[in-house]
């Protein structure tokens, strides 16, 4: 799957780059993949029969190492959501829309705030403004997608003012 993902970035273009060097290859130290195999793969411990712990896999990151290439990433984050909106808005348009309208706050963060701590969906929520001041895009008021069919708007309304509220108070 990952592999598939930076093929296709590979294929559309260079103004995708930053996004393709930070998601990497397996064998490139420090980028997401590569971190992502050591946290799931390494170090293993090996208990032998005289009762004594080996480590028998590699080791490649220290802790304190580990953790500044991943304060980096997570520094990048919201541009390189920017860069991938902006891209939907030059290709796909319908997906662009619907990111940048008041249904996906209510639907996709309304499931985030339920099922992921605060803490998650407060750094998503920053994210999402973010993208929203980079694209001009008025994140305060609910904006219903242009391609959705709506039948009770001022219940939608209520709702969206009920989970911005709720973000902007776990993020204070």
């Amino acid at each position: 799957m990952h592999a598939d993902m930076t093929n296709f970035l590979e294929k559309e273009g260079p103004e995708l780059a930053e996004i393709r060097s930070v998601l990497g290859a397996r064998a490139r130290r420090g980028t997401l993949m590569d971190m992502r195999e050591f946290v799931s793969y390494a170090p293993r411990m090996l208990h032998n029969a005289f009762g004594q712990n080996l480590l028998y896999s590699g080791c490649q990151y220290q802790a304190a190492d580990f953790r500044a290439r991943l304060e980096e990433h997570l520094r990048k984050l919201d541009g390189l959501f920017c860069h991938a909106v902006a891209w939907l808005g030059m290709a796909y348009n319908e997906i662009y829309s619907r990111i940048l309208s008041g249904d996906f706050v209510l639907f996709e963060f309304g499931e985030l705030c339920a099922y992921h701590p605060p803490s998650v969906a407060t750094k998503a929520f920053e994210i999402y403004r973010f993208i929203c001041h980079q694209e001009k895009k008025d994140w305060q008021n609910w904006r219903a997608d242009p391609r959705a069919w709506h039948t009770h708007e001022e219940e939608q309304r209520r709702r969206y003012r009920e989970i911005i509220s709720s973000l902007e108070e776990s993020s204070e």
